[in-house]
């Protein structure tokens, strides 16, 4: 429905563009006739003020076409989060890790928003020996990250969407399990190289955006 509503706003914005090109044109060709002239207007003259209204239109409508294309897009890419990464992870991926974490008294970690997970422990879980099967849960549970920051990093999801409503969880959730995602990378540098790399750019962006919150918090201050 919302595709069929931007397609008819876009025919009524070519049929406007339309009409006053048209309309810019049959003026021309009055005023060029009301005009004082000592020869009338051949019918090339009318021709080439025909083709300037024309020529008029045809610029405004390839303007139109590149605005809707451009606001398709973005939709899409909005929708591509709204469709695939409403809940992500996926609830039985955090039921899971939270009973891992729980054997190994650390199921603290994902309510504490400034907790790590120790390093014996990332190791344990990275080692994966146990009927839990801690690494299985721990990548099933990291891989939604990863996929949703592929998605961010090949366009498919605007990155200032995907960071003012993601972008505390990934930075957080990549702060939890760093030691984790370092000794993955250790035998594959590949692992989880889209969470590390969008997480270490959004950490950066947060950290400029709460200084400048700062600076303006002291200069509000001082100011009479």
């Amino acid at each position: 429905m919302d595709r069929v509503k931007r397609w008819l706003q876009l025919a009524f914005w070519f049929f406007l563009a339309a009409s006053v090109a048209l309309a810019a044109g049959y003026l021309l060709v009055l005023l060029a006739e009301a005009s004082p002239s000592p020869t009338p207007l051949s019918f090339k003259d009318k021709t080439d003020i025909a083709q300037v209204a024309i020529t008029a239109l045809g610029l405004g409508s390839v303007v139109l076409l590149w605005k809707q294309l451009r606001d398709t897009s973005r939709w899409n890419k909005l929708l591509t989060y709204n469709n695939f990464f409403m809940s992500f992870p996926e609830y039985e991926a955090s039921v899971a890790l939270r009973e891992v974490l729980k054997g190994h008294n650390q199921d603290h970690i994902l309510r504490d928003k400034e907790a790590v997970l120790p390093p014996e422990v990332a190791r344990k879980l990275y080692e994966g020996n146990d009927p839990e099967g801690s690494k299985l849960c721990m990548d099933r549970y990291l891989d939604s990250f990863e996929m949703f920051c592929a998605a961010v990093h090949c366009g498919l999801i605007e990155e200032d969407y995907a960071y003012k409503l993601e972008g505390g969880r990934v930075i957080r959730n990549f702060r939890r399990f760093e030691r984790y995602i370092g000794l993955a990378q250790e035998s594959n540098k590949r692992a989880f190289a889209q969470l590390k790399l969008c997480a270490n750019r959004w950490i950066v962006r947060r950290k400029a955006e709460d200084e400048k919150a700062a600076s303006g918090d002291v200069i509000g201050r001082m100011a009479p």
